[in-house]
């Protein structure tokens, strides 16, 4: 069943238009965290014509929505289908927008660990790479970003490696200059875009030392441009 715009009733007896896909929930919660909200409704009228209606990403009730915006609350909207939705500012489809980000995340740090027992800020810095790469040439990252005093950072990349150990996937060990860690049982593949990103980065990098992978990181525009705390990927 195609989805539908409809009207909701809120506090005051007013009504608003909203639409809720239930299949697409993940990737809207995505956006919402994310604060990308703005996207296009591609609404499909029953005398054929296709209108393109700029809305938002409300989240109500624990729910997630899509509010048309005001300019088109006068519109006739009752027997409108939804042909797609687009995130607006890259104009890409929300069908493509990768949602269950943590088993993503996951997959893709097992992924990398296939390559070998690896120090943890080798790890970083490959999946940085990888993040990289994807928001180059797709728009998104599996990771949020920041620079931190060794270089990029993200706290997701240690909640991914908790819950790989917490599954007795990977484990950690020390050694005497590192923080090492160890893939202990495979993980599924990550969606093919991601991958194709990883083995791209890992084919280059795997194999080189962290002191030359982590000069080159540095040395990136947007890491040596940036200070420590920036956001980086964005």
């Amino acid at each position: 069943m195609k989805p539908r715009l409809v009207m909701r009733a809120i506090k005051g007896g007013r009504k608003r238009v909203e639409l809720y896909i239930e299949e697409l929930e993940c990737q809207l919660e995505k956006l919402y965290r994310e604060f990308r909200r703005d996207v296009v409704v591609v609404a499909a009228f029953p005398d054929g014509r296709r209108v393109e209606i700029p809305s938002v990403i409300m989240r109500l009730y624990g729910k997630y929505y899509i509010h048309p915006g005001y300019e088109h609350q006068h519109l006739d909207l009752s027997d409108v289908y939804i042909e797609d939705v687009l995130v607006q500012d890259t104009m890409t489809s929300i069908r493509e927008v990768q949602c269950g980000a943590d088993v993503v995340a996951r997959n893709l740090v097992a992924y990398v660990l296939r390559r070998g027992d690896m120090p943890r800020r080798k790890l970083m810095k490959l999946l940085y790479l990888v993040d990289r790469e994807l928001y180059m040439r797709r728009g998104y990252t599996v990771f949020r970003w920041k620079l931190y005093r060794y270089g990029p950072l993200s706290r997701g990349v240690f909640d991914a490696l908790d819950e790989l150990e917490d599954a007795d996937a990977a484990e950690m060990y020390v050694t005497d200059d590192a923080v090492m860690y160890r893939l202990l049982q495979p993980l599924p593949e990550p969606p093919d875009e991601v991958k194709e990103a990883a083995d791209r980065v890992l084919d280059t990098w795997a194999s080189r030392s962290l002191d030359e992978l982590a000069e080159y990181v540095n040395n990136l525009e947007e890491v040596r441009d940036a200070w420590p705390g920036k956001p980086l990927l964005q």
